[in-house]
């Protein structure tokens, strides 16, 4: 079911991330989905996922496929990886974390107070 704009800002006032100019349709039809998600219903496979999955993008990208048209995959431009690699734990790596990154649509930040 849509929702309309004033019901998403009332929902929702503080929006951290947004999608691509264009995008809202895909959302529509798909849902609101992560990297990983976008890969596989457009159907990317080997070493171009891997790549796409496991490094740090410099720049947004275009993922195309023959039945769902094309979709921007956002960059991780604000990602340091020297600063990165220092706060991650021992036990993890960076193409770790880009896994577990791209998996995610969003991250919430919930403050001690309100937990």
């Amino acid at each position: 079911m849509a929702i309309t704009q004033a019901e998403l800002v009332s929902a929702h006032p503080l929006l951290y991330h947004m999608s691509a100019q264009g995008s809202w349709p895909s959302i529509m039809k798909h849902g609101l989905l992560s990297t990983t998600a976008l890969l596989d219903l457009f159907e990317y496979k080997s070493e171009q996922r891997k790549k796409i999955e496991s490094c740090r993008r410099a720049e947004w990208m275009n993922l195309r496929h023959t039945s769902h048209g094309e979709v921007k995959i956002r960059d991780q431009k604000p990602l340091i990886e020297t600063g990165l690699s220092k706060a991650l734990p021992d036990t993890m790596g960076l193409e770790d974390w880009y896994r577990i990154v791209n998996e995610m649509v969003f991250f919430s930040h919930v403050s001690k107070g309100s937990r």
